[in-house]
């Protein structure tokens, strides 16, 4: 509807034409989009998803890697990359084009390069600080969510200034908060300039653009919303307040090794594990203050993750024989589960291996599953002045040539035309 859809209009149109009054979506964040954009030029739709699948192995490297840096060992660290790619979310994100996984390894590198620039007095704190802007700038360019997480990076930066900001030579400091303006800023400049609202068509009953009607946007205005005790059930059990999906789909390492690790990680004080713990945390808070929806916490999703790497690592290393098997056979629970219920994110009816291989099976399972798809190459064949084409079914128009009108928040002025003709 959205991700596919962007790159195909700028192969066909050579542009992007910012346009909020055919899309309310048209000027926010979208360098996975661009990212998708590249790529699609040159293979199609195939390598826009070989694209977003290999951003879900960077995140796997990354999280072994994390696992290693706070003080775990390659079992944990194994462990915690098989929880994460068994994880029903994950399937969602991996065989789909939405942008968080993307968007998840920005955020999850830039978390750690922080991490590194107050915990370790290095010569190579400067060029953390620069990696740092570079990676959080195409997490702000990508996510208007980055928002809820910058705060708490900034409270930690503030916390161990003494430890990087001394000695940081002004300069090198200068050139990271241009850099993070330069990638972060310039969708939300563009979005200001076309719209007088900086984040369209967020908060528009503050910025009151006349692109938009005076209220505050929510496009997941069915979902819940804030943390209560029992969150950590409702997401495994109720998951569609939390996600388009069926019970499951947060998986269920939450209920398993979630606290034990986090209780685990308090009693050894383990430094590195507790500020990944409230950057974490925190971060997942102020994310459901505003939409309590697990694909806006992807990235924070992994890390606590590689905090259950880090207890399992422990675990496994200690001396006594019950509490490994207790742990290993708990971990093998959770994969087993997520497997058993890997569909529950992403809806499939059925995982079919044949098309994958055959460009027949792909065509039939489209026209049996998604016939929009196949529709679509048809209205681009017959409309041959590329008219603007009313859709009043899913919005699944990637592949179309001229604009695509919807009748819903996409584009709420042709909505409300339909709406009201009599």
């Amino acid at each position: 509807a959205m991700h596919l859809f962007i790159p195909h209009h700028v192969f066909y149109n050579h542009e992007w034409g910012f346009d909020v009054g055919k899309y309310v979506w048209a000027v926010m964040p979208t360098m996975g989009d661009w990212i998708y954009s590249f790529v699609y030029m040159l293979g199609g739709e195939t390598s826009v998803r070989l694209i977003n699948f290999s951003f879900i192995l960077i995140l796997s490297r990354l999280t072994y890697e994390l696992v290693l840096w706070i003080k775990g060992n390659e079992t944990g660290a194994k462990w915690a990359v098989l929880i994460l790619l068994s994880s029903p979310l994950t399937l969602l994100e991996s065989s789909s084009v939405f942008i968080e996984p993307i968007w998840s390894v920005f955020v999850v590198a830039g978390v750690m390069m922080v991490m590194k620039l107050m915990l370790i007095n290095h010569t190579n704190n400067k060029n953390y600080l620069i990696i740092s802007a570079i990676l959080l700038g195409g997490a702000l360019a990508t996510k208007a969510v980055t928002f809820m997480a910058l705060p708490v990076l900034l409270v930690l930066l503030i916390f161990y200034y003494k430890s990087w900001l001394l000695n940081m030579r002004m300069g090198a400091l200068t050139l990271s908060v241009v850099i993070f303006l330069l990638i972060g800023g310039m969708p939300y400049l563009n979005a200001y300039i076309i719209t007088d609202n900086p984040v369209f068509p967020f908060f528009n009953e503050f910025f009151q653009s006349a692109q938009y009607p005076v209220v505050n946007f929510s496009a997941s205005a069915f979902f819940e919303k804030g943390v209560t005790w029992d969150t950590i059930y409702r997401i495994t059990f109720d998951s569609g307040k939390y996600l388009e999906s069926n019970p499951g789909a947060g998986g269920f390492q939450w209920l398993l090794l979630l606290l034990p690790s986090l209780i685990f990680i308090i009693l050894t004080i383990n430094q590195r594990g507790l500020w990944l713990a409230f950057i974490a945390l925190i971060s997942i808070i102020l994310i459901f203050q505003q939409t309590a929806y697990l694909r806006y916490i992807y990235p924070f999703y992994t890390i606590l993750i590689v905090l259950i790497g880090l207890f399992v690592s422990s675990i496994v290393s200690s001396s006594s024989k019950k509490l490994r098997i207790t742990v290993v056979i708990a971990s093998a629970i959770v994969i087993l589960l997520n497997i058993l219920y890997i569909k529950s994110a992403a809806g499939y009816a059925s995982i079919n291996l044949p098309v994958l291989t055959s460009v027949k099976q792909k065509d039939n399972y489209l026209s049996s599953r998604i016939p929009l798809r196949s529709t679509v190459k048809f209205v681009n064949e017959i409309n041959t002045k590329n008219d603007p084409v009313a859709v009043f079914s899913s919005p699944h128009m990637a592949g179309l040539n001229a604009d695509a009108l919807y009748v819903n928040w996409y584009n709420h002025k042709f909505r409300d035309s339909v709406s009201s003709a009599k």
